[in-house]
């Protein structure tokens, strides 16, 4: 599914499939959160309001590297540091729901279904149920989200522990 994702939410995906942090904890990490071979997420920053870190190795640490080389953004004025782990052309990570629900839906596990009868749609946005023709911005998602990483990532934790 994360080969669907535009590049800038891919390491994104796999960093909370890896470490099963919640989308809103990745967001806020920047390169201050780097603490040698580790990653501190502040408290502040955190649903339960408690700090918690985790060591970079193996696969985390080559995707670290990967962020590390991605920090440089090219501008219209030049080229900058971008301040956060993991952004969009240098910015936050805003909403990236739109481009999850496609990613989901190309990898077949999701699907956009009309918003009346709740009935998969074709790929023009037509339903079958109801012969209505929906714009994208109308439609439903129902399928994996990513907060389902989350769940995953302590799963296999506890498998592996």
């Amino acid at each position: 599914m994360a080969e669907n994702l535009p590049a800038y939410l891919q390491d994104f995906a796999l960093f909370g499939f890896l470490c099963g942090w919640r989308s809103g904890e990745i967001k806020s990490l920047v390169w201050e959160d780097v603490d040698g071979d580790c990653i501190r997420l502040r408290g502040e920053n955190s649903k339960n309001g408690e700090g918690r870190v985790i060591v970079l190795e193996g696969e985390l640490a080559d995707l670290m590297e990967r962020r590390k080389a991605a920090r440089t953004v090219q501008t219209p004025t030049g080229l900058v540091l971008s301040g956060y782990i993991f952004h969009n052309d240098g910015g936050s990570i805003v909403d990236f729901r739109k481009a999850w629900a496609r990613a989901c839906c190309m990898a077949g596990v999701g699907k956009m279904v009309c918003p009346t009868c709740r009935v998969g749609v074709d790929a023009k946005r037509n339903c079958a149920q109801c012969s209505k023709t929906w714009k994208y911005e109308q439609l439903k998602y129902v399928g994996k989200l990513f907060h389902d990483l989350r769940r995953t990532s302590v799963r296999d934790m506890i498998r592996r522990a």
